[in-house]
């Protein structure tokens, strides 16, 4: 028991031990570490702190404690220095020495990494200095130096190092930097002269006057010291204005600003005010006076006189000035004088009894004065008192000169009219005046006489008037010889006049001839006066005149002269003649020279002849046909050729041709007529031909409405005549023009039907159908031979395709020999079946083993023979990838046995088994049934032929091929076992 608890205790030690030796190595290895490392700031202070406590737990007696704990001092001194540096002042000098001392030291002193911090800040900022300083001067964008300067004192001032003396730069260079900014602003931009030479003040303070902007400065103050010297000097004397614009002009070049220059700039601006106020005194041309006041102030005139006396600057204009007002002040004094005149002149006129030569002549004198005083430039200037005195009193004088000077000439009524009105302007101040109420009553009296004298005015005054107007003549003062002997004289021509009328009318209406009254008209409305004669010869004028018009109207002239009207209606009746002529000219009778459409002699012109009517055109008057060579001796006219192809069906020249109601109706009123004129006798020669016309035209309309028959020559040839006629006549009557156009209409159908029954090619059943229904809206008859066959026809084929209709989607019930029989039926048909052929001929095709044709059930085809078969007729349920016959299955079979071959073989030529075969429609006797139904054709050979080749195709197709061998349906059952899916 002893000896193990003896054992537990030693063991407990030796593990005491054990950690502590350990803890002692590891003690020793960091210590060891720590005076090793060479490497700055890499220990932590915390560290050597441990280490140092350490010392005491471990109770070490080892050589490396004593080098430790002198490690460890060294650690506490530096901190002990460092803390006590950061709690004073620090100089730059201090600190770059203690940082220097401790500098590659091991260990990391927080409070060495804070000093050696303070120290990087310091070293940054007089970095900063240094650059902002070096170049300073010579940038020119000196606000950005000062704020920067700014910036960096700031700086400085809140650095934890003193850097006294660099601040003190700092605030010198921020003063220059100052100083520049405001130079460069001189240069820039104008500033007051003061101011100019207080930036330079400053500047030779802070030594900085040699720079380059400096110097500059100092050029521009130099200059602006000139100019003040040259600007006081213009001012106190009396110079021209451009010394004072040099002067405004130089300073405009100076940064600087003098002090006298807002003085000079004063006195040139009062300068050229005054001359533009005084540039409308000055003008000569009238046409540089302002537009808004053109009437210049008399007391601006006089102001502009006394101001210019004040004027600094020497101008020309003042003398000028003052010489426009002396002529102004004499030319006011004689306009003064000119009225007090015209007063007098007045007084000593209304005393006078008469209007002497004396009094004329001082009154012409007296205008020639005033027209020269008012023509004078202030008239026209000036807004002078005596101005509108002086232009009313000589309006009046002028307007009295006139109306004197009018008794001895003959006046047109505008210048009595306007002398009238221009005496209203003056009515109201000169009426009480026993001269001026003279001269107003003679050219009052002299507008009426002129009135009446006037000739367009004759037919407004009578004879009465014209006499009163004499009486009055004698009754007032002033005297118009010219002007009563003119008056007599139209009383006599007016006489003259009536006389001659009453002997016309006197006549008969033969005896009276229209250019005799035209001519009463002319002569009336120039010489006579207004009465009972001048208005029966202007109705009768204007009844002539407005037939005329309406004859104009109807043949669609604008009637301008009398010969328009009668070449118009005798070209009218030249047409009749031509129309009449072709109704009347015999068949195939024709004159050689005489061209059908003019008329006209053609030996001089070109010459074609109409191989159908055989008549003659002028090339150049009618265009060949289409189809005819250019040139040709010999064509077919335009209407031979249009009648025969049942192309024209309607008249197209209604709107363009005068009616014959109209001439005849303009024919009665010429009777009514007061005097005889040329145009009625052509007018009844046009009615009497037109009547001509109208009966020929009906009884070809008559003829061809009653040919019913297939012959369709004489129509076309006497239609065709007509079609000449109603071309060429120029007269349109509308009952016998309706009647040809139906003539025409039954004709083009005729024609058209004729040509779609005898065409080469059948017509469609809906080509005969339109046709017919064409033919009832023109009402063709039921006797017509054309409208017969077209029924037939119609009736026939409609029951044809019902049937083929039918037969097409029975599915095999009728007989195949009986479809075949239908389809050469339809083929034989005058009617062309496209449609129902084709169904037709898809209904005879037989399929499958039941040989019948399509009739919609499921089908699949024979991969080897391509034959279809009805899925219930092989007992198919469903679609194979892949089908073969049993037919071709058989073969198949054949191939791979020998013996089986040879056996079917000798069962094939024993008749055992044979070929199914479609039923035949027995061609030979369809052939002559085909060839009998169509023996009336040109055409039956080739469409037999064609027929028989489709059928024996048909019959062909419905054939089995020749390899193919199949049973009956009823010896199918032999091949079930064959009935297989090839997958």
């Amino acid at each position: 028991m002893l000896q193990s608890s003896e054992s537990a205790i030693y063991s407990k030690e030796i593990e005491e031990l054990s950690t502590k030796v350990s803890s002692v190595k590891k003690w020793l290895h960091t210590v060891r570490n720590c005076i090793s490392e060479k490497s700055p700031g890499v220990i932590e202070v915390d560290i050597v702190t441990n280490l140092k406590s350490e010392i005491t737990q471990l109770q070490l007696q080892v050589p490396e404690v004593s080098v430790f704990l002198d490690f460890a001092t060294q650690v506490e001194t530096c901190q002990s220095r460092c803390t006590e540096m950061s709690k004073g002042s620090i100089t730059l000098k201090n600190l770059e020495v203690l940082v220097q001392e401790y500098d590659g030291f091991a260990v990391n002193v927080p409070e060495l990494k804070l000093l050696r911090q303070f120290q990087s800040d310091a070293f940054d900022w007089l970095s900063r200095f240094n650059e902002i300083v070096k170049n300073a001067h010579d940038r020119e964008d000196q606000e950005n130096v000062v704020n920067e300067l700014v910036c960096l004192e700031k700086d400085g001032s809140l650095l934890k190092v003193q850097v006294v003396d660099e601040l003190l730069l700092v605030d010198v260079e921020l003063k220059k930097a100052s100083c520049r900014v405001e130079a460069w602003k001189v240069l820039h931009s104008k500033m007051p002269l003061e101011s100019v030479q207080q930036v330079m003040v400053v500047a030779t303070e802070l030594q900085i006057e040699n720079e380059e902007v400096f110097k500059k400065i100092s050029d521009v103050l130099a200059q602006a010291v000139c100019l003040e010297v040259k600007a006081k000097h213009v001012l106190s004397c009396e110079v021209q204005m451009s010394e004072f614009e040099d002067v405004v002009r130089m300073s405009e070049d100076l940064s600087a600003v003098i002090p006298t220059l807002d003085a000079v700039k004063g006195a040139l601006s009062v300068a050229k005010s005054w001359l533009t106020k005084s540039k409308p005194f000055l003008a000569s041309d009238l046409g540089l006076m302002p537009v808004s006041n053109s009437l210049l102030r008399v007391d601006t005139l006089k102001n502009l006189v006394s101001e210019s006396k004040s004027l600094k600057i020497l101008l020309e204009e003042r003398s000028l000035l003052e010489d426009v007002l002396a002529s102004f002040m004499q030319w006011e004094t004689n306009a003064y004088s000119a009225l007090d005149d015209a007063e007098s002149l007045l007084n000593i006129l209304d005393v006078s009894d008469e209007i002497s030569s004396d009094l004329i002549f001082q009154i012409a004198n007296h205008v020639a004065t005033m027209e020269s005083i008012t023509k004078a430039e202030f008239t026209h200037r000036y807004d002078s008192r005596v101005v509108p005195k002086l232009q009313e009193s000589f309006a009046v004088f002028h307007w009295c000169f006139r109306a004197v000077t009018l008794c001895d000439v003959n006046p047109t009524l505008k210048e009595v009219k306007t002398l009238l009105e221009d005496a209203e302007c003056h009515r109201v101040k000169f009426a009480s005046r026993p001269f001026w109420r003279l001269l107003v009553d003679g050219i009052k009296w002299l507008k009426q006489a002129v009135e009446i004298l006037v000739p367009c005015n004759n037919k407004k005054v009578n004879l009465s008037n014209v006499d009163e107007a004499l009486r009055q003549s004698k009754m007032i003062k002033l005297s118009f010889p010219l002007i009563v002997d003119r008056l007599v004289d139209a009383i006599k021509r007016h006489n003259a006049w009536v006389d001659e009328v009453k002997a016309f009318f006197s006549h008969s209406t033969g005896e009276r001839s229209w250019s005799l009254l035209l001519q009463l008209e002319g002569r009336g409305s120039t010489d006579a006066f207004n009465c009972v004669e001048m208005d029966m010869v202007v109705s009768e004028v204007q009844r002539v005149k407005e037939w005329k018009r309406r004859g104009g109207s109807i043949i669609g002239i604008k009637v301008g002269d009398d010969s328009m009207l009668l070449d118009g209606l005798s070209q009218i009746s030249d047409t009749l003649d031509r129309s009449l002529y072709l109704h009347n000219k015999p068949d195939g009778c024709n004159e050689r020279n005489v061209c059908m459409f003019c008329l006209n002699d053609s030996r001089d012109q070109e010459v074609s002849t109409c191989s159908e009517c055989l008549d003659f055109y002028h090339m150049q008057c009618i265009n060949p046909a289409s189809g005819s060579t250019s040139h040709a001796a010999t064509h077919i006219c335009p209407y031979c050729h249009n009648i025969e192809s049942g192309k024209i069906s309607r008249l197209k020249i209604d709107a363009k041709r005068p009616e014959l109601d109209m001439f005849t109706e303009l024919l009665s009123d010429a009777d009514n007529l007061c005097v005889e004129i040329e145009e009625k006798a052509i007018i009844c020669k046009i009615i009497e031909k037109a009547l001509a016309h109208k009966a020929c035209l009906i009884q070809i309309v008559e003829f061809s409405l009653a040919s019913l028959g297939e012959d369709l020559s004489v129509a076309v040839r006497k239609l065709s005549n007509a079609l000449k006629a109603v071309e060429v006549v120029g007269v349109y009557e509308r009952e016998s023009n309706g009647k040809f156009e139906l003539a025409l209409a039954r004709n083009s159908w005729r024609v058209r039907a004729s040509k779609l029954l005898n065409s080469s090619q059948k017509p469609s059943i809906n080509q005969i159908q339109r046709l017919l229904k064409e033919g009832l809206t023109i009402n063709v008859p039921l006797e017509d031979y054309f409208w017969h066959r077209l029924e037939t026809i119609k009736e026939n084929g409609l029951q044809w395709a019902a049937k083929a209709k039918k037969v097409s989607a029975d599915s095999g019930a009728l007989e195949l020999h009986k479809v075949f029989e239908l389809i050469a039926e339809g083929e034989n048909s005058p009617v062309h079946f496209d449609k129902e052929l084709k169904l037709l001929q898809e209904r005879s095709m037989l399929y499958c083993i039941c040989r019948k044709p399509y009739d919609q059930r499921a089908m699949i085809a024979c991969d080897k023979c391509d034959e279809w078969y009805h899925f219930d007729c092989i007992r198919l349920s469903y679609a194979p990838k892949t089908y073969i016959c049993p037919a071709c299955k058989v073969d198949t079979l054949d191939e791979e046995d020998k013996c089986t071959s040879s056996s079917i073989a000798l069962e094939r030529s024993n008749g055992e088994c044979e070929e199914p075969q479609t039923p035949s429609p027995r061609p030979m006797e369809l052939r002559r049934e085909a060839e009998r139904s169509n023996s009336n054709a040109t055409r039956n050979n080739d469409i037999s032929t064609k027929r028989r080749s489709g059928i024996e195709r048909l019959l062909w197709r419905n054939r089995k091929p020749f390899r193919r061998v199949a049973k009956k349906r009823v010896e199918l059952e032999v091949f079930s076992p064959f009935f297989h899916v090839q997958s």
